[in-house]
């Protein structure tokens, strides 16, 4: 059995990860391919059993525990999780039970935390990867392609789910979060 491929869609927020997600899994489910679309149960910004974009795509979803180990392959060819920033480290032994098993995985990840720090699990799934695809949203300040995620709210808990009523998309310049 080959080992599936690992690709990783990384930006700040509002970069159009989900929206690339979700474009990759209707390209697949319109090829015949078994997908399986997964996201961490805590983030119910939009919909409870979907992932849902910041421009208004969504697609069924299923919900898992932030200490999800492990996958069930099933029938599936194909797995994309959405948001791997939230899941503890323990995702990383379901990633690499799929890959084994010979199932392509897609993930999408925040590149960087509100304090430009990188999120521990996706530090750690690096190494793993067989592409990466980097995505940039543009400057709410001066439009200049943005790569941090600046949070308008006063929290400082370094998981605050929210969208663009929370952050803002800054390029260096403009970001300077101290």
């Amino acid at each position: 059995m080959n080992k599936g491929k690992l690709v990783i869609i990384v930006g700040c927020m509002l970069s159009g990860k989900t929206t690339k997600l979700i474009s990759i899994a209707q390209d697949l489910i319109k090829n015949g391919k078994k997908v399986g679309i997964f996201h961490p149960a805590i983030d119910t910004r939009y919909k409870l059993n979907a992932i849902s974009s910041h421009a208004g795509g969504s697609m069924e979803s299923h919900a898992l525990s932030l200490n999800t180990k492990h996958i069930e392959k099933g029938d599936l060819q194909v797995a994309i999780i959405d948001e791997v920033h939230f899941f503890n480290e323990n995702i990383l032994e379901a990633i690499e039970g799929l890959l084994n098993e010979g199932v392509d995985v897609y993930i999408g990840a925040l590149n960087k935390d509100y304090l430009a720090k990188p999120f521990a699990t996706v530090e750690k799934v690096l190494p793993l990867v067989d592409k990466k695809i980097e995505l940039k949203a543009r400057c709410s300040v001066c439009q200049q392609p943005a790569e941090f995620s600046y949070r308008t709210t006063a929290s400082k808990d370094l998981f605050f789910i929210g969208g663009a009523e929370s952050y803002e998309p800054r390029c260096g310049k403009h970001y300077n979060h101290v």
